[in-house]
């Protein structure tokens, strides 16, 4: 919603003063070079905006600075194809971002039935597919503290995207959610 306000306001915006325009640019700019330092090391991100603005943030936000820059770009290069080669740049990145937030709309994860458990630890949590490694993981921390908990309610509780995984910033606010009332706290910190 956000990226389509973006693209409605980037005519206007290019068609003001250089000043505002290429602030504007600017601003968008470095709202982009944020994403790598957050995908590399979001703990400082997670603990300035909390786990679930960044889990649905962390590669959808990207959507609406990338449409602002390469859209306002777009409207002052001087050759038309350039022009055109940066609104395509702009739609590749929409595409890119959407596909990346899928799993806010997306289906429930299907039930991945027991893990064949190859590890001669019980306590070892293995995953079913090759996207379920966070939620393989969390179900072994959990059962270290006792908790009882399956592969496909971590993955749900995680958010975890068939096909593509989860991150840490959505690991995090499952494991709150299955930690509630347990009095164990999640925490980010060292």
């Amino acid at each position: 919603m956000l990226t389509a306000c973006a693209a409605a306001a980037v005519p206007w915006i290019a068609r003001q003063t250089p000043v505002v325009w290429k602030a504007v640019a600017s601003e968008a700019f470095g709202v982009l070079l944020l994403w790598p330092r957050m995908r590399a090391s979001p703990v400082a991100f997670v603990r300035c905006f909390g786990a679930e603005a960044i889990a649905h943030l962390e590669l959808t936000g990207q959507a609406m600075p990338a449409v602002l820059l390469f859209g306002i770009l777009a409207k002052h290069v001087p050759q038309k194809r350039d022009g055109r080669t940066l609104l395509a740049i702009s739609l590749m990145a929409v595409v890119y971002f959407v596909n990346a937030g899928w799993w806010m709309v997306g289906g429930r994860m299907p039930d991945l039935g027991a893990a064949k458990n190859d590890v001669e630890d019980p306590m070892v949590a293995t995953r079913t597919t090759e996207y379920t490694c966070v939620a393989a993981s969390m179900v072994t921390m959990l059962r270290a503290h006792g908790i009882e908990t399956t592969e496909t309610e971590m993955a749900r509780l995680a958010n975890i995207k068939v096909g593509s995984g989860a991150t840490d910033s959505r690991a995090i606010p499952g494991l709150r959610r299955k930690l509630a009332g347990t009095g164990l706290v999640v925490s980010t910190g060292r």
